[in-house]
């Protein structure tokens, strides 16, 4: 990882970005995330892959919040499980970008919010009507736009 720069797809993996900062990478991009394990937000429940659901099935199997092989009964509230709960001053320049028929559209906003009190340079990107990681459908005018602005947002801090 270089200095200049720490574009990261992760849901989980934020607790890596957290240990970053002694690599000062410039920024960070984070696309569709979640970073509380100890609190899911509504979306989870309401969408799916494909846009909205009936979420009264999924209950079941998100009983316990899911995560249950990789947490078992850690505090779910431990930083290096769920960053939402670590100290986020100083944390770099963040784009969050999710769409509103996304699964992890309630995560990306809680972390948006939790940098702003933090008092980090946040800024968050929804795109209407939009799935999970619609950016990685190349023939969507949005996905032209969200990788543009993912690509100005870097380069902006790279300058």
């Amino acid at each position: 990882m270089t200095r200049r720069s720490l574009a990261a797809l992760f849901t989980l993996p934020a607790a890596f970005v957290c240990q970053a900062r002694a690599q000062s990478p410039a920024a960070v991009d984070f696309f569709s995330g979640y970073v509380d394990l100890a609190r899911y937000g509504d979306s989870r429940f309401l969408c799916g892959t494909r846009g909205f659901t009936d979420f009264s099935s999924m209950l079941p199997a998100l009983k316990g919040l899911g995560m249950v092989p990789y947490v078992a009964d850690h505090d779910r509230k431990d930083p290096v499980l769920s960053p939402m709960y670590a100290d986020l001053k100083g944390f770099l320049p963040t784009l969050c970008m999710t769409s509103t028929r996304d699964r992890c559209l309630s995560g990306t906003v809680d972390f948006h919010r939790a940098l702003l009190r933090a008092g980090v340079d946040a800024r968050l990107m929804v795109f209407d009507a939009m799935p999970h990681a619609f950016w990685y459908s190349f023939d969507l005018p949005e996905s032209r736009e969200a990788l543009e602005a993912q690509a100005s947002f870097l380069d902006h801090h790279l300058s």
